[in-house]
């Protein structure tokens, strides 16, 4: 009986994250409108400046799994904030008293986050393929669903973290944006990473993005810096970190 409450009560945690996101129109909007406007930008804006020596690709089919990467890192990322709006509004409170280990609230939440999140990877995929001369592996999309799971659960974890810790929605905001400039500039989807100075390749490798976009790209056009499964496994290390530092952050939330 007790393990039946836990398991509805992280289903409940999942469905609310899942009908927040299904009624927000306008997310669902500035997740197509947004990549759009990157692929504009980036790739036909400065695809003509761009050459790989060796290889036959066009720089929109390097960049499209980056921006597939970026709009799960960002959408995970900014799941956080629904923690310092349920303070705020006195749900937490609600979910905090009720009969349920904290444990099962973090899961459904995490799970909730990771799933719309992947949801908006495709999105984005479709939009690069429907609009722009991008070639994709279609065996790559099972890998891909495995990469945009592990991305969503590293940074929803990281989110979660900042939420707990923050207090109001500036904070967060502040925070989220010092963290994210260069964690999703530093991360390989513009440009290859291979071609970094060594100092600033170091950097490269403490950011677990880069290992989530280099898999994707592995995926998708066959293309990578690493071997496929140094990608897998520190991805797999990431996401189980931040999950377990955030669920902690979580259970000393107050309520304050």
């Amino acid at each position: 009986m007790m393990l039946g409450n836990e398991v509805t009560a992280s289903y409940v945690m999942w469905l609310r994250e899942m009908k927040r996101f299904i009624r927000s129109y306008s997310r669902i909007g500035s997740t197509i409108a947004q990549p759009l406007l990157w692929f504009l930008l980036f790739g036909v804006g400065f695809g003509a400046s761009f050459r790989f020596v060796g290889m036959d690709l066009e720089y929109i089919e390097f960049l499209a799994p980056g921006i597939v990467a970026i709009s799960v890192f960002f959408s995970s990322l900014t799941g956080g904030l629904s923690v310092i709006w349920d303070r705020r509004f006195g749900f937490l409170k609600e979910i905090l008293v009720s009969p349920v280990s904290r444990t099962s609230i973090i899961l459904g939440r995490t799970a909730g986050v990771a799933t719309y999140s992947i949801i908006q990877g495709f999105l984005v995929l479709a939009v690069a393929y429907a609009f722009f001369p991008v070639k994709l592996n279609f065996w790559g999309i099972p890998l891909a669903i495995v990469v945009m799971a592990f991305i969503s659960l590293t940074f929803s974890g990281m989110g979660l973290l900042i939420g707990s810790a923050m207090k109001s929605p500036e904070g967060f905001h502040l925070v989220m944006t010092f963290l994210s400039m260069p964690l999703f500039l530093l991360s390989g989807a513009f440009f290859p990473v291979w071609n970094l100075p060594p100092w600033m390749l170091y950097v490269a490798y403490v950011d677990p993005l880069t290992y989530g976009v280099d898999a994707l790209r592995i995926g998708m056009i066959g293309v990578g810096g690493l071997a496929l499964w140094i990608d897998l496994v520190l991805l797999v290390f990431s996401s189980v970190l931040f999950v377990i530092v955030g669920a902690t952050f979580f259970r000393r939330t107050s309520l304050e």
